[in-house]
């Protein structure tokens, strides 16, 4: 199953999966981008409870596929395997 289709699969069971591209410049860190030590966009990961809206999850991460995958595992992770469709 593809990134989107997981997405997709775990938003039906109760969580959402969502990104915000970060420009590193808006945040100051123009030295750390010209030195090499961060990319100039970063890519945070929010894992949301759909029944309540809670954020249970939030990482920045330098590669997009990167977050979208921990946050696929960390939601797979806390769903009971007997819970169906309900969080």
């Amino acid at each position: 199953m593809d990134i989107f289709n997981k997405i997709e699969s775990l938003a039906k069971k109760g969580y959402s999966i969502e990104f915000i591209s970060v420009d590193q410049h808006d945040n100051g860190m123009d030295k750390d981008i010209s030195k090499g030590l961060i990319p100039a966009i970063t890519y945070t990961i929010n894992v949301i409870r759909l029944s309540d809206s809670e954020s249970i999850y939030t990482e920045s991460f330098n590669h997009i596929k990167e977050g979208l995958l921990t946050g696929i595992k960390f939601t797979e992770n806390i769903i009971p395997a007997n819970s169906g469709d309900t969080p």
